[in-house]
């Protein structure tokens, strides 16, 4: 899926609350308004990028996640418009970086690192050491994966202070979303991705 489609999509089904400013840019000009833009209201930004086309997940696309104008610029001099750039507010201090995953019809699977909470989602996964997981759903045993050890779900109120109440809300409730990455800020906003 394009990452713009993600977006937009993000915004149809968790709310636009669950996705940060944006603005995609097919010209230099175009970035660097978006930039001053961000850079008047004091707001920090990075620029993830997509192609035309759009790409599929897990490839590997530049992006910059501490925004600069001469990081901009490089990013502008290697790929010019080859790419979308999608110039978004940054998020700067983070509480965790989580995957959640259907179970089944109630339960959600839910990893997340918040050891290192300025770790990219990308990121996350080279130390499993830092991971901590988690079963959401009615109080019983699930089987995460087949073959597996089973794993005591709590309830979802029981994670509400981790905002991963709002996530089985949506997902539950949409048997069509089978994943979901998401970051929560440390002010409390919670990102979908």
């Amino acid at each position: 899926m394009k990452k713009l489609a993600r977006l937009a999509w993000i915004e149809r089904t968790f709310g636009k609350e669950f996705i940060l400013p944006y603005r995609a840019c097919l010209t230099r000009s175009e970035v660097f308004e978006a930039i001053v833009g961000f850079e008047l209201v004091k707001k920090t930004w990075g620029i993830r990028t997509d192609f035309p086309n759009g790409a599929s997940q897990g490839f590997n696309l530049p992006f910059i996640h501490h925004g600069t104008p001469q990081k901009a610029q490089e990013l502008w001099d290697q790929y010019g418009n080859k790419l979308i750039y999608i110039v978004v507010e940054n998020v700067l201090r983070r509480r965790y970086s989580a995957v959640a995953v259907r179970i089944d019809a109630e339960h959600l699977y839910i990893e997340w690192n918040d050891k290192e909470p300025e770790i990219s989602q990308r990121d996350m996964y080279k130390r499993l050491e830092n991971l901590r997981r988690i079963a959401v759903g009615p109080n019983n045993l699930v089987f995460p994966w087949p073959g597996g050890d089973p794993v005591r779900s709590v309830r979802p109120e029981y994670v509400r202070d981790l905002k991963f109440d709002q996530i089985y809300d949506v997902m539950i409730h949409d048997p069509d979303i089978k994943e979901t990455t998401f970051t929560l800020r440390e002010d409390g906003k919670l990102v979908v991705w």
